[in-house]
């Protein structure tokens, strides 16, 4: 996104060299955009007025995008790996809890998990598998993430995946062969940690096994500092 300094965003893309292509659309109060797996849509969230919703862009059409939630306040559209679903946060049945719809627009959705009073979900990443979805419970300031077995529907906390109150989202993202689990903490600074996917108790002999593992991770100034990451393909 390109933020103008009258407050609205553009959406574009952005290639590795640092070019910029702009999307055909209007300045907006964009949020969130995601890129569809076969890369022909948009998911994003929208502002106008009261009204927060999810949209649905066509990259190969000049059709306006097309409108996905209704009622309540939505956002942080994330795709299931086949591309047929979008689960997103949203409040309308009175709590900001986490739902999942046909991206075609043919159901109403579909709640997924129901937080606790005074709890707030939002969804992170799918397992490429399909199976499992990662979210952020953020409850006192103090964000957790928690996996939600799609097959089961059960949900547990991801042991060690926690961000101190003020410390922001730690941002879970699957590796591509859902094997690891990148997350983001403030615990020093701003630093990316890896570990395996479902974590496994690990033999420790040193600090290199504490680096395989997710347990530290190794000074590295492409790890530093970090406030988004995504895997590399």
């Amino acid at each position: 996104m390109i933020r103008r300094s009258s407050g609205s965003r553009s959406l574009a893309f952005i290639d590795r060299r640092g070019g910029i292509e702009r999307l055909n659309l209007p300045p907006g109060s964009y949020e969130t955009p995601r890129v569809s797996p076969d890369g022909k849509r948009i998911a994003y969230s929208k502002t106008t007025g009261s009204d927060r919703s999810i949209y649905i862009h066509d990259l190969s059409s000049s059709a306006s995008p097309r409108r996905l939630t209704f009622g309540g306040r939505s956002r942080f559209p994330v795709w299931s790996p086949d591309g047929l679903r979008v689960a997103f946060q949203s409040d309308r049945e009175g709590d900001p809890a986490i739902f999942w719809q046909r991206a075609d627009g043919t159901d109403a959705g579909e709640r997924l998990t129901r937080p606790e009073p005074g709890t707030s979900h939002l969804p992170n990443a799918w397992s490429p598998q399909g199976d499992a979805l990662v979210y952020t419970v953020l409850k006192d300031s103090v964000y957790s993430a928690w996996r939600l077995s799609l097959r089961e529907r059960k949900a547990e906390p991801l042991s060690g995946v926690t961000t101190p109150a003020g410390g922001g989202m730690p941002q879970p993202s699957f590796s591509p062969d859902g094997q690891g689990l990148a997350y983001r903490s403030n615990e020093p600074g701003s630093t990316i940690y890896v570990q395996p996917f479902p974590r496994r108790t690990p033999n420790i002999r040193s600090r290199r096994d504490l680096v395989r593992y997710g347990l530290a991770m190794e000074r590295s100034s492409s790890l530093q500092e970090a406030d988004n990451f995504k895997w590399g393909l």
